[in-house]
C-alpha cells in the first residue's frame, strides 16, 4: 500500500519528529521575539520577519530531515526502503508544499494588516520633528535650557506656515523609547529630524545641533555654537533660521519670530515652561511648582510687555490652576497683541470653555485654521464638537469630529492620550469596527 510505504518512509526518516521539534522551537523563539519587540518598542516588522523566516525555513528543514539522517557515525543520506519509494517522496513533497502554503495563508491577514499600518504612515512635505536636546553637562539645573531650547524651536518653527512640526509629546516619547533618527522619522511621519545637545560651562554655552534626513539617517547640516549665556536667544534664532533655509531653500523672507526678543524674558519663559510641563506630565498637580511657573511667567510679561506668547502662557497656566478670573486680563492682552497666533487662540478657547461660554468653539476653530498642525487645538476642537453631537450614527458633526481626532493622532502618533481620545469617540459614536486597531496602538 502506498500509505504504508509513506508512513514507513516518514518513520524511518524521522520527519514527524523533526517537524514537532521545529514547530516547538519556532513557536518558542517567535514568542521571545514578540515579547522583546513589545518591551523595547522595536518596529513591528521585526516580529513579522521572524514568522516569515520560520515559515520559509519549514520546507527546508523537512527536506533535510527526509534526505539525511544524523547518526553516531555522522550525517548520511537516507536510503529508500520501500518499493514505492519514488511515489512516497512525490506524495510527501506535495504534502509539504501544501502545509507550507497553509501556513502562509494563516499569517497572510496579519502580514496584510502590518503592510496597511506601515503604508498608512503619511510622511508630510516639509515636516520636521524637534527631538529634546541632550543636557550634555549633566547638571540638572541646566535641564530647563536644553529642554527649553527644543521646545522653543518647535513652537517657533510651528509658526512658519510652510512647515509641519511634530507634536511635543511624540517627539519626547521618541527619545524616551530610544529611537534612532530613521525609526523616529518613520514613527512620527516626518522627513527631517532635528537633534542636538547643550552644555554650560561657567558663563559659556556650547550648543551642537544637526538636521538629519530621516530616510537615510544622514545629517544634511550640523553646527556648533559657543556663546555667552546672555546670547542663548540669539543661538535659538540662528538655529531656526538655518533650519528654515535648509528645508525651504526656495522660500524668500520666511519669518521665524521667537516668542520674545528680550533675553531676560526668554530665560524666564524657558524656566517657567519647564516647570509647567513637569506639572502637566504628572497625574497629581504639584501646585507649588505650578505657582512657581506662574510667577516666572508673570515676570516674563513684565520684562517684555509686547510678547503675546508670554501673556498667553501665563493665562494658560492660571487656567490650569483653576484661576479663571486672574487669567482673563492676560489672555485678552495676548489677543490684543497678536490675534493671529494659533497658540493664543487655543488658550482663548480654553478660557471660554472654562467659563462655559459658546465662544470656545469659534476660538478653537480659529486656532486650527491658523495652524492646521496644532495637535492641542485639534484635540480641543474635536472634543467640543463631539460633546455637542446629537446624532450618534452619522451626520456632518460626527464626520468633522472624527476627522479632527484622526488628524490629532496623525500629528501626535506616539501620544497615548490622543489614541485614547480617538478610541473613546469611535466607540461612542457608532464606529465600533474601527476601535480594535486603536486598541492595538494603545497596547503598543
Amino acid at each position: 500500500m502506498r500509505e504504508q510505504s509513506l508512513f514507513g518512509e516518514l518513520r524511518k526518516r524521522k520527519v514527524v519528529q523533526a517537524a514537532a521539534i521545529y514547530g516547538a522551537v519556532a513557536w518558542g523563539v517567535t514568542e521571545i521575539v514578540v515579547t522583546v519587540v513589545e518591551q523595547l518598542f522595536l518596529p513591528q516588522w521585526v516580529s513579522t520577519l521572524a514568522v516569515i523566516f520560520f515559515v520559509v525555513g519549514f520546507p527546508i528543514a523537512m527536506f533535510l530531515s527526509w534526505t539525511f539522517d544524523v547518526t553516531s557515525d555522522g550525517i548520511h543520506r537516507t536510503a529508500v526502503s520501500s518499493r514505492r519509494g519514488t511515489a512516497s517522496i512525490a506524495l510527501s513533497l506535495a504534502l509539504l508544499l501544501a502545509g507550507t502554503a497553509g501556513l502562509f495563508l494563516l499569517i497572510k491577514p496579519a502580514l496584510e494588516d502590518t503592510g496597511r499600518q506601515r503604508g498608512s504612515t503619511h510622511v508630510a512635505e516639509n515636516s520636521i520633528a524637534i527631538l529634546p536636546f541632550d543636557n550634555a553637562g549633566g547638571d540638572v539645573n541646566d535641564a530647563y535650557l536644553s529642554e527649553g531650547l527644543s521646545d522653543e524651536l518647535r513652537l517657533q518653527l510651528s509658526r512658519v506656515p510652510e512647515l509641519r512640526i511634530a507634536a511635543r509629546s511624540s517627539s519626547v516619547a521618541a527619545v524616551e523609547r530610544g529611537m534612532g533618527a530613521k525609526v523616529a522619522s518613520e514613527s512620527l511621519g516626518v522627513i527631517y529630524i532635528v537633534e542636538g545637545s547643550m552644555r554650560r560651562t561657567g558663563n559659556r554655552l556650547r550648543v551642537s545641533v544637526q538636521l538629519i534626513e530621516g530616510r537615510t539617517g544622514y545629517a544634511v547640516w550640523s553646527d556648533a555654537y559657543v556663546r555667552g549665556t546672555n546670547e542663548f536667544l540669539n543661538v535659538q534664532q540662528a538655529i531656526a533660521e538655518e533650519i528654515v533655509q535648509r528645508v525651504l531653500p526656495e522660500a524668500e523672507q520666511v519669518a521665524t519670530s521667537p516668542a520674545t526678543r528680550d533675553a531676560d524674558a526668554n530665560e524666564l519663559m524657558l524656566l517657567a515652561h519647564y516647570y509647567e510641563q513637569q506639572v502637566r506630565a504628572r497625574p497629581i498637580v504639584d501646585e507649588e511648582k505650578l505657582l512657581e511657573a506662574i510667577s516666572l511667567y508673570r515676570q516674563a510679561t513684565e520684562a517684555d510687555r509686547s510678547s503675546a506668547i508670554a501673556h498667553s502662557r501665563l493665562a494658560g497656566a492660571l487656567l490650569f490652576l483653576g484661576d479663571h478670573e486672574e487669567a482673563e486680563p492676560y489672555i485678552f492682552k495676548a489677543l490684543a497683541l497678536d490675534p493671529n497666533l494659533s497658540e493664543v487662540q487655543n488658550t482663548l478657547g480654553e478660557y471660554y470653555w472654562a467659563k462655559g461660554l459658546p465662544e470656545a468653539r469659534t476660538a478653537w476653530q480659529r486656532a486650527v485654521e491658523l495652524d492646521p498642525y496644532n495637535a492641542d487645538a485639534l484635540a480641543n476642537f474635536a472634543y467640543l464638537v463631539s460633546i455637542s453631537l446629537t446624532d450618534s450614527r452619522g451626520g456632518k458633526g460626527t464626520t468633522t469630529a472624527a476627522q479632527l481626532y484622526r488628524r490629532a493622532v496623525e500629528l501626535d502618533p506616539l501620544s497615548l492620550e490622543r489614541h485614547a481620545a480617538l478610541g473613546v469617540f469611535l466607540g461612542m459614536f457608532g464606529f465600533a469596527n474601527e476601535v480594535p486597531p486603536v486598541i492595538q496602538n494603545i497596547q503598543a
